[in-house]
């Protein structure tokens, strides 16, 4: 089971003056030349479901422009679920570049609402995050906690916000006596916060990354693909390769790490790093240093992974995040996908379809149709923007 959309109501938002969807089949595909509005869309069920936007936009500026009467300066998306046979409705409210939520007529926080809607997003940047910024990848695993435990929200929200405190200490001035006291408090808030994140970003890092894994094998059973999880409490690189490229750090040592064990490893390197954090002016050392590094039959995906094979590993990615939701949750997400059809092959494809077909309430937005199979364009309502 899980939630499906029944009915979406934009207004005001982007280029969209009025925008609506009822009674969606299970496959949407919408259709448009480039301008049009169709991303609008996708990025307008992201902010009812996973309560974010892939854009990281200024709120204020989502509002449609040229708008004559003062009090329809608002963006208002509305949409209402069918979860376990009951009607949910959620609504986001920007107003005056703030966000307001609400569930069946109540104003809540986006903290009670995280994760009530479960979903996945797909889109073209997505196809290089074998390449992209660290943070990148482990957005993958903070994305799948932060919608499947209140706990892991907490803790995540709490981290960064320790980081953001430290990092504006160590902005305002060399560390003196007076300071040194203020930043050390900080320091133990970031040891205690980051201990509790990498236990619960390892413990499920580990299960995301067997699911993706399986479902590379799915697209491409000829090549080995594997995960590792990097630390940033590791001194150097020497302590992470060794002379054969190879990882000396697995899961499993990390699995059987305590807390207190990361505790102490977090101490001993931010002492180590102390005087490079002030000249930088950033926290250095934490869970939001770590890394994850991909391998496709042994050797680093970063530097020896066609394009082929990168675009392999984000699909697998992606389908791991559905099926380890759908586990752990019990609810099968929605999922969106943005103008990645047509980036992917027609195995690939197949392989995607594969998963999706008639089991997963789905999102697609493309310029055409020429990237769809027949059978599929057959189950699938269209929608199309002019």
């Amino acid at each position: 089971m899980g939630a499906l959309l029944k009915e979406l109501q934009v207004l005001n938002f982007r280029n969209h003056e009025a925008f609506t969807i009822q009674d969606p089949q299970q496959l949407i595909i919408i259709i448009g030349k480039n301008a049009t509005g169709k991303t609008n869309i996708i990025e307008a069920i992201q902010l009812v479901t996973m309560l974010e936007s892939f854009r990281k936009p200024h709120w204020s500026s989502v509002v449609k422009n040229n708008i004559d009467v003062e009090d329809q300066k608002t963006t208002k998306i509305t949409a209402k679920f069918l979860q376990n046979k009951r009607i949910i409705e959620t609504q986001l409210d920007v107003q005056e570049g703030k966000r307001i939520y609400s569930l069946n007529g109540k104003k809540r926080s986006r903290l009670d609402l995280i994760g009530l809607i479960p979903a996945v997003i797909f889109v073209p940047d997505d196809l290089m995050l074998v390449k992209s910024s660290s943070e990148i990848r482990r957005k993958l695993i903070d994305d799948i906690g932060q919608q499947l435990s209140s706990t892991y929200l907490r803790i995540l929200n709490d981290y960064q916000k320790t980081i953001k405190q430290r990092n504006a200490i160590l902005k305002t001035c060399v560390i003196t006596n007076q300071n040194q006291p203020l930043l050390e408090s900080w320091d133990e808030n970031l040891i205690v916060l980051g201990a509790l994140l990498f236990t619960h970003r390892v413990r499920l890092f580990q299960r995301y990354m067997e699911k993706a894994s399986c479902f590379y094998q799915k697209i491409n059973n000829e090549e080995n693909f594997s995960c590792r999880y990097v630390p940033s409490f590791l001194d150097d690189e020497a302590d992470v390769l060794d002379n054969n490229d190879n990882i000396k750090w697995h899961e499993t040592a990390l699995l059987e790490m305590e807390r207190k064990e990361v505790e102490r490893r977090l101490f001993d390197r931010l002492e180590k790093v102390r005087e490079k954090e002030i000249i930088l002016a950033k926290s250095l050392v934490g869970p939001h240093r770590d890394d994850i590094r991909f391998y496709i039959n042994g050797y680093d995906a970063r530097k020896f992974a066609s394009q082929g094979q990168q675009r392999s590993i984000a699909l697998a990615l992606k389908l791991g995040q559905l099926d380890l939701i759908r586990e752990i949750s019990g609810n099968q997400p929605i999922l969106l996908l943005d103008d990645v059809m047509s980036e992917l092959d027609e195995s690939r494809r197949e392989a995607l379809i594969k998963v999706i077909n008639g089991q997963i309430q789905t999102f697609i937005t493309a310029t055409d149709l020429n990237c769809f199979s027949g059978p599929l364009l057959k189950s699938a309502q269209i929608i199309e923007l002019f």
